[in-house]
């Protein structure tokens, strides 16, 4: 099993704080039967990462991951917000793709206003990358206007839903979406 969008770097945002935290962390997933990890920080302006902290960061734990013999492999990616994405050069979205594949994970914002994502999607792809939504059902905006999802899908991007959504953890206008997407959108999760 593997995960696609984990915030298991240490005390780069709202992931663990410590090495240690990181350690427990991948040590349950391990337990939990994941073989891989694709570490998926908060790409934003609130956290202001680098890429090459991001790498750095991700490299010590592979490497601490390895020295204590805990059984999970980490590969590289980020969960990339709106505001984020005009900022970052072609070379750092390569460099931000889950696991090195052709996917960036981009957030759908928490917030109630959308901003340019739809905008945004065609052009990622056309420029070659392909688009994973993250958790479009949480996204007021998306709940709001359910076929956006489907307009985005239908151009090209994927959704990745969030577990807890899928069981009512967020109220049952999140997972209406979260079990449809949207009408006629095929969406992961």
């Amino acid at each position: 099993m593997i995960d696609l969008h984990c915030h298991i770097l240490p005390g780069l945002d709202d992931g663990p704080p410590t090495l240690e935290g990181a350690l427990d962390l991948a040590t349950v997933a391990v337990q939990a039967g994941i073989t891989q990890v694709v570490a998926t920080p908060h790409v934003d302006h609130r956290y202001g990462l680098s890429v090459s902290k991001i790498e750095g960061a991700a490299e010590h734990l592979a490497e601490v991951l390895e020295e204590r013999e805990i059984g999970l492999e980490l590969a590289l990616g980020g969960e990339i917000a709106i505001s984020r994405l005009l900022d970052l050069d072609d070379d750092e979205l390569c460099r931000l793709r889950l696991g090195d594949g052709p996917y960036l994970l981009i957030e759908a914002p928490l917030e109630p206003v959308l901003g340019n994502l739809e905008a945004l999607v065609p052009r990622l792809i056309d420029d070659g990358h392909g688009v994973l939504l993250a958790h479009p059902e949480r996204c007021p905006a998306l709940r709001r206007e359910p076929d956006r999802v489907a307009d985005m899908v239908d151009s090209g991007a994927l959704c990745s839903v969030t577990a807890g959504a899928l069981e009512g953890k967020f109220g049952a206008p999140v997972k209406a979406l979260a079990l449809t997407c949207s009408p006629g959108a095929s969406c992961t999760t």
